[in-house]
């Protein structure tokens, strides 16, 4: 269920208690520290002052409204700011949250927002270019062809469900310093789905966490700096072009190990050649006529080549119990024809059997 079904808070707290690593340094009253609670604990509604962002219309009123929160963090729900260029407005922010609303193509650039939240807030097209926003909250986020580059997110903090974007979102040389991915499994913290083309060029990662997100090769990290920083296993063929300094730590399995730069680089090396071996066709692929064969070739079909490694195996274990197969027969008895159709690979197979294997493999 989404923050907005059941009211700006009701979701808003629940499911999303991770506590932040030892190392960040969270602004104090900032949407981030009071909304991301510890251990459960209920909100204090005396620190919080919610307005309707339907009634802001202008920027006289929104400054009008920062200036009212007297201290306390103000909460913008819904509202229709797309277009705005809130730099000029820099200097009145302290830390609040939007929630739910509409900031698309919004200018930010160069100004301070730090202790700024966005929760389920649609940004497509947003600038952030050289912003500080230091301890940012960004839950379920909306991040789609967002530029962050040369942005500060020092202590910042990402989480929501499979909603939301990160599509094209780019932070080349953004100050990721004691960032945290904290994705979990399921629809409510998993993390958006949508996650092509992100770059990280150039980023500062030192004592950040990413073990929890996987950008499954579509991101960018083109010498980003890894100092002090937590990642998975998953990831290191991701890092690939990264920059090493001092240790890190590898995260999986309710453990973690600390890698030097040079164990960390070996096992990238290591994991890569063995990736080309994985990954190699399991036969002269510009000799491949048939769709299954084509399949099999394709750019992104890493694992069926790998699957069709194993039928292979297979093939040789079962070959001497059935000889028809081997010998291309089409007078199979059932149990042969079952097997044909069900796990031999499509390049030993008699043509009798070759298109039905050839669709079990593209489905």
């Amino acid at each position: 269920m989404r923050i907005g079904q059941i009211g700006c808070w009701g979701l808003a707290f629940a499911g999303f208690a991770f506590a932040n690593s030892a190392a960040a340094e969270v602004l104090p009253g900032s949407c981030q520290e009071i909304i991301n609670l510890q251990d459960d604990s209920e909100v204090d509604t005396a620190r919080l002052i919610e307005v309707d962002g339907a009634t802001i219309t202008t920027p006289v009123q929104f400054v009008t409204q920062l200036a009212g929160a007297k201290g306390k963090l103000l909460i913008i729900k819904g509202g229709d700011f797309s277009g705005w260029d809130f730099a000029p407005l820099s200097k009145s922010f302290g830390p609040m949250c939007f929630n739910q609303s509409n900031l698309k193509s919004t200018r930010w650039d160069g100004g301070k927002y730090d202790g700024i939240g966005f929760i389920e807030s649609e940004l497509e097209n947003a600038s952030f270019r050289d912003a500080s926003l230091q301890s940012i909250l960004l839950r379920v986020p909306y991040l789609k062809s967002v530029d962050m580059t040369g942005a500060d997110l020092s202590d910042g903090w990402f989480d929501g469900g499979w909603d939301g974007s990160i599509e094209n979102w780019k932070a080349d040389k953004a100050r990721l310093v004691n960032f945290t991915f904290s994705c979990g499994i399921t629809l409510g913290d998993g993390c958006p789905l949508d996650r092509q083309n992100v770059s990280f060029i150039g980023a500062d990662f030192s004592g950040a966490n990413i073990s929890s997100y996987r950008l499954w090769g579509q991101g960018n990290y083109s010498a980003a700096i890894f100092d002090g920083t937590r990642f998975e296993p998953a990831q290191m063929l991701d890092l690939i072009n990264a920059e090493f300094r001092n240790n890190n730590f590898l995260v999986g399995g309710g453990e973690e190990v600390e890698l030097n730069a040079d164990e960390i680089n070996q096992i990238i090396l290591d994991a890569t050649e063995v990736r080309k071996t994985n990954d190699s066709q399991p036969f002269d692929s510009t000799k491949a006529r048939s769709s299954a064969e084509k399949d099999i070739c394709g750019e992104y079909a890493a694992d069926v080549r790998a699957l069709d490694r194993r039928m292979a195996s297979l093939y040789a274990t079962i070959r001497p119990k059935y000889p028809a197969i081997a010998s291309g027969s089409k007078n199979l008895d059932c149990e042969q024809e079952q097997l044909c159709r069900s796990c031999v690979p499509a390049l030993r197979l008699s043509k009798a059997c070759f298109t039905v294997n050839g669709q079990h493999r593209r489905a």
